[in-house]
Order: structure tokens, then sequence, then C-alpha cells
């Protein structure tokens, strides 16, 4: 099974003739592996891929890879925490009034069932929205010179074994 996946996904970075367009794909699809969209991340993310021309089955995979049940859990307590900190701890600024009367219940079974393991009062969505675009945006911008020095690794290999 491992050697079937790792030649598919040699297979798709190999046919692919840009670096940067390869290397794009994947930092997309690790921008909306960690965006807040949940439910709609995959639909969201093929229609940009698409409409930029990028490498769409590199995008999913990466996409699938960093954002899986596994991961999912952690990735939204980071997001929120990031515009938490961001918004209330730091810019000291509280979006609280401001929520959609929709989830005025949600945030108060959130804080009930939570506030004995978490010491907030209450929670806020904007906290979580704006805290998972911030997180998105810094782990694709930091993730693109690694992934791109990786598939620059993986072409070259691959030309020195077919010479």
């Amino acid at each position: 099974m491992y050697q079937f996946l790792n030649s598919a996904f040699e297979k798709i970075i190999l046919r692919e003739s840009s670096l940067h367009r390869l290397t794009a794909s994947a930092c997309v699809g690790i921008f909306f592996a960690c965006s807040p969209l949940l439910g709609v991340q995959i639909i969201v993310a093929s229609t940009v891929s698409w409409a930029f021309g990028l490498n769409t089955a590199l995008m999913l995979i990466m996409l699938c890879i960093v954002n899986n049940p596994f991961t999912m859990i952690p990735i939204i307590f980071i997001d929120y925490f990031v515009g938490y900190i961001l918004l209330e701890k730091i810019l000291h600024i509280s979006l609280h009034s401001y929520e959609p009367v929709v989830f005025a219940r949600f945030n108060k079974f959130l804080a009930d069932c939570c506030s004995r393991y978490i010491a907030f009062s209450s929670f806020s969505i904007w906290n979580y929205f704006i805290g998972g675009v911030i997180f998105a945006l810094i782990c694709s911008i930091v993730s693109y010179p690694l992934l791109y020095a990786l598939f620059k690794y993986i072409k070259e290999r691959r030309r020195k074994t077919r010479s």
C-alpha cells in the first residue's frame, strides 16, 4: 500500500512541469486544510484550484494529509486560540457583541461544557474565523519554501535515476 501511494504521489509530482505551480497547489491545499471552512473545504479548494489552473489532485492530497480525522480537532483549537490571543489578549478587541444570533446558543453551550476545562467565560465565532484565516496563511506561507525544496529534490532525484 505504501509503495502504491508513494508511486502515485511521485507520478503527480513528475507530471507537473512548473515547480512553482506544483508548490502553489500544495500550499493552497494546506491553506484550506487549516482554514475555518469546515464542511466546505474540498468544494471551495477545488473551485479555487480549478479557477487558478493549479494541480487539483495534489491540492486535494495535501488537504487530506493535513486535515484528517486525527488532526481536525487540534486544528480547530489552534484556529480559535490564534484568534483569541490576537484579538482579545494582544489587541484587546472583543467581538462577542457582533455574534450572529444563530451562534448565541452554540456559544452558550460551548462555554457551559468547556468552562471547567478552559478558562473562557464565552466563545466567539469571530475568534475562530479570524484566527483560522491567519493560522492558515502562516502555515501556507511557511510551507512554500519547504515544499519547493522537496519537490525540486524529488524531480532531480528522478532525473538522476533516469540518466
